[in-house]
């Protein structure tokens, strides 16, 4: 209750309203009182419009001076003013929260009521109202926030609506999600072929709609067929699809929807059938603008592996489909359980599902065109040899192998094939109690081998006289002097952003890093080598180390090895082998 904790500026209200009550013959019977049931501070009060009288009521926040009062009819659902929220609701005023002060009074609110109703008001024995501008703009939200049905118009659907000089037959989908119903185009047809597919709307089962036919059509400029309505409903479906399509039109036998385009008004509408009605559909347009770096670009045809698809993992794929990957390979053999959820970037939607599976569909619900080949297996569990081989293929033809697991069984192998098939890889782990975090890149030619680059980790930590500090378990958890400590959801997500930036950085410009080393270890708060929160330490990798010189053989030993070859390629009945 400001006015019982803040009695001067309650004081300095009322000096102010009556004030402004003793200089203005259009103000009269001012009344302060409490709402009982809200306890909020109101004003009761006549403005003298033109000779109306007009009673109202202003009504102070409880957060009073920090949000304005709001001004409404008392006691009524008039509409008194195109600057109102609906019948009985408050007025828009000059004041108001997109340019509030603490400063300005509730005198000076009341007073822009006055402003408002009276510049409004008929003048005299004319019966039109006059016109106030509007001071602010609408954005989309607040405009379609009253809307339940929607469409979205994608940036290459608006190409086609613009193409649509005739009506084009088109597929509408409909999907009802919290009270909302969601549309979008799926395809365009004419009468003999599919001329257009959408390619970043959602498609087949991943998310499940109702399917509805309708058409697509844009009118020339001065075309007199551009449909209005005032309330969102509009009676007689046949004749405004007639209309608009002519009489050409297939015969009208179910429910349609019609996107409609005039210069730059484009509007949605659903003719309802069996009420022979027309609701409007709110059109969400595109958002102009690029959204990620041009160097982005060659990421959509980049394969990256993911091993791991618990915290770490799952929040570097999803980062990386946003950023533009659409090709991936995931490996892990763990079930999402309830507990998980503190730190994953699934939630209950995912519960009981393999972890691969459900981090697939998360990357598909981001990258509608992602690919996406799901490996349930830990890498080097026991499984069976040729499943191990498989997925150790599958790595080898990658573009970046990402180890996520915390395993290190998992990371030998990773390693390994990017080390034999000469593979960038990547890895982050996040130190047990969450004080700080390992970030690590291997780049061919350029870095260290994984294997040799821990190596050189371990060595610089006896440099810094310090023991390698523990990596967090699969629950990262690790016993200290006070028990268990367990790293947050906020420490295991500013490890997975570094690790995926690391990763774009590799990916997008192998040769121009914007990384000056290829490892960093990370503190979150003072412990270990970490003087502070934040502190970071480059460590320096060098360059890599020298591999193994092949086996040296002869001309003879090469052609007796290639004979052998070539003999088991002959089919096992050959009368005459090599």
């Amino acid at each position: 209750m400001w006015f019982i904790t803040d009695n001067s500026r309650y004081a300095q209200e009322r000096h102010a309203l009556g004030l402004l009550e003793a200089d203005s013959p259009w103000l009269q019977n001012v009344q302060w009182r409490i709402e009982r049931e809200s306890l909020l501070l109101c004003v009761d009060a006549e403005l003298i419009v033109k000779g109306v009288v007009r009673p109202v009521t202003m009504i102070y926040p409880e957060v009073f001076p920090s949000a304005p009062p709001s001004v409404r009819p008392l006691n009524s659902d008039v509409r008194w003013s195109g600057h109102q929220y609906g019948a009985g609701g408050e007025l828009c005023l000059e004041w108001r929260p997109d340019n509030w002060l603490s400063t300005v009074t509730g005198a000076d609110v009341l007073a822009s009521a006055y402003r408002l109703l009276d510049a409004e008001a008929p003048a005299g024995e004319s019966s039109d109202r006059g016109y106030v501008l509007s001071a602010h703009n609408v954005s989309l939200g607040q405009e379609i926030r009253g809307q339940v049905s929607r469409l979205v118009l994608t940036p290459e659907l608006l190409e086609q609506v613009e193409r649509a000089v005739v009506p084009l037959e088109a597929q509408f989908q409909f999907r009802l999600r919290d009270k909302t119903i969601i549309a979008w185009v799926s395809e365009i047809t004419t009468a003999t072929e599919v001329v257009w597919k959408a390619q970043q709307t959602p498609a087949g089962s991943l998310l499940k709609g109702a399917a509805e036919p309708g058409f697509i059509l844009a009118l020339a400029e001065g075309d007199p067929r551009i449909v209005r309505s005032r309330k969102g409903v509009i009676n007689g479906a046949r004749e405004l699809r007639a209309f608009l399509l002519g009489d050409k039109a297939p015969e009208f036998t179910q429910s349609e929807a019609i996107v409609l385009k005039q210069g730059e008004d484009i509007r949605a509408v659903y003719l309802s059938h069996e009420k022979d009605a027309v609701w409007e559909i709110a059109v969400i347009p595109p958002d102009p603008g690029a959204r990620l770096p041009e160097r982005y670009a060659v990421l959509t045809e980049k394969t990256v592996a993911v091993v791991g698809c618990g915290s770490m993992g799952s929040k570097v794929a999803a980062s990386l489909a946003r950023a533009g990957v659409r090709k991936f390979v995931l490996i892990d053999d763990d079930i999402f359980r309830p507990e998980n959820i503190v730190r994953n970037d699934l939630d209950w939607a995912d519960v009981a599902l393999h972890k691969t599976d459900a981090v697939g569909e998360r990357i598909r619900r981001i990258r509608l065109d992602a690919s996406v080949d799901i490996r349930r297996q830990r890498l080097g569990g026991q499984e069976s040899s040729g499943l191990f081989a498989g997925t150790m293929a599958a790595l080898a033809k990658c573009d970046l192998i990402i180890d996520a697991s915390g395993d290190p069984t998992a990371f030998n192998h990773a390693s390994d094939v990017a080390y034999r098939f000469q593979r960038p890889m990547t890895w982050a782990v996040v130190f047990g109690g969450g004080f700080g975090g390992l970030l690590a890149r291997s780049r061919p030619g350029i870095d260290p081998s994984p294997q040799f680059a821990r190596a050189i980790f371990d060595r610089w930590c006896n440099e810094q006289n310090v023991s390698p500090p523990p990596e967090a378990t699969r629950s990262y958890e690790a016993i200290g002097d006070e028990g268990p400590m367990v790293a947050d959801d906020s420490d295991v997500s500013v490890m997975a952003g570094h690790l995926a930036r690391f990763s774009i950085d590799l990916l997008s410009a192998p040769d121009d890093s914007r990384f000056e080393f290829s490892a960093y270890v990370i503190g979150f708060r003072k412990d270990w080598v970490f003087s502070a929160a934040f502190d970071t330490h480059p460590i320096n990798l060098g360059s890599p180390e020298e591999r193994p010189p092949e086996a040296q053989m002869s001309v003879e030993e090469k052609l007796e090895a290639l004979t052998s070859l070539l003999g088991l390629l002959k089919p096992s009945n050959d009368p005459h082998p090599a």
